[in-house]
């Protein structure tokens, strides 16, 4: 048997990730998948790599945010909800030796175990794109379906696991596609993730949930010096903005 843990997001909030990585072990994972953006949102990013990269058997997967850093592009990025200022106040607080990690982070991984193949990714991958001054994914699908996924997602595998949207998907097409969701990028004080469990019978996955002192996080992050924490908690945690950009009706 395999049992393999999966966390995706976890955007600058170690207080969240340590608790999901605390339930794993309890649970006996073997090894770790972050799918990536380790960076940005929350306060606490280099902690995130720091902790992320000490743990034996994680492997962490490239997201966007991730990327930014890597390149250091700190400009504000259309349909981004992330500054130019908050991504500064981020990548300084990383400093520059943490590149040389982020650089070996892959696009995707792809694992298999007992004839069973896995993908882990942030999302679906635009290699037409990848460049220095491109995108690297695909534009979000706010709607997916089984057909958009299978055009978007052109792997052979049994399961792809993946993140990027912050929100919990499960569809099936021609591999099951789940959207694993952000460890702590929602109203709720708990941490996400998904227990994946593979043997000669066959593979399921749980998603799982471990409580983590969110009132803290939120207190520690508004007096961080944080550029735009007050927005970034009504956004990505509290879901208060809608995606256009507006409150009860009303531009911000």
């Amino acid at each position: 048997m395999k049992k393999v843990g999966i966390i995706t997001d976890c955007h600058g909030n170690v207080e969240a990730l340590q608790a999901i990585v605390g339930l794993f072990n309890e649970q006996g994972v073997e090894e770790i998948f972050h799918t990536g953006d380790v960076v940005d949102i929350g306060f606490q990013s280099k902690q995130c790599l720091d902790f992320l990269l000490g743990l034996p058997n994680c492997t962490l997967t490239l997201g966007n945010h991730d990327y930014d850093y890597l390149i250091d592009r700190r400009q504000h990025l259309p349909m981004s909800h992330v500054s130019a200022e908050h991504k500064a106040f981020v990548f300084d607080s990383i400093g520059e030796d943490y590149r040389k990690f982020v650089e070996r982070f892959p696009i995707a991984v792809v694992r298999s175990w007992y004839g069973k193949t896995f993908v882990f990714t942030h999302y679906a991958s635009a290699e037409h794109n990848f460049s220095k001054t491109g995108w690297i994914f695909d534009k979000i699908d706010s709607y997916p379906t089984a057909e958009s996924f299978d055009r978007m997602f052109q792997y052979n595998a049994d399961g792809v696991f993946f993140g990027h949207k912050h929100e919990a998907c499960d569809i099936v097409g021609r591999s099951t596609y789940v959207d694993v969701g952000s460890i702590a990028c929602h109203p709720d004080a708990v941490a996400k993730g998904i227990i994946l469990t593979v043997t000669r019978d066959g593979w399921n996955y749980q998603r799982v949930s471990a409580p983590y002192n969110r009132e803290k996080y939120v207190t520690q992050m508004l007096k961080s010096g944080l550029p735009d924490a007050q927005y970034m908690l009504d956004f990505y945690y509290d879901h208060i903005y809608g995606v256009d950009g507006t409150k009860e009706g009303g531009k911000i």
